[in-house]
């Protein structure tokens, strides 16, 4: 069997969380910017952060991880928190 090892490139990047609720489940979004107020660069989901999620709705200094053949965010590093996104 064949895994593919994974090259890793990180930026830095301003990153708060969206929750989307309906009756049957919730859904987590990592949103990616340059800065606060700047165009969104990535809308990406996320599993489902542990604990308080409130300090993870306001833009903060994040460190993104991504891979580098695709491009995709994988790994979203903030102040004593680590996002996973769900990106096959």
């Amino acid at each position: 069997m064949y895994v593919k090892r994974l090259e890793l490139t990180d930026f830095r990047s301003y990153a708060h969380v969206e929750v989307e609720k309906d009756s049957e489940s919730t859904d987590y979004y990592v949103c990616l910017r340059t800065a606060p107020g700047a165009p969104l660069l990535h809308r990406v989901a996320v599993y489902a952060p542990r604990g308080r999620i409130d300090t993870l709705r306001t833009p903060q200094a994040a460190r993104v991880f991504i891979d580098r053949h695709s491009g995709k965010p994988l790994v979203v590093d903030l102040p004593g928190r680590r996002l996973w996104t769900m990106v096959a």
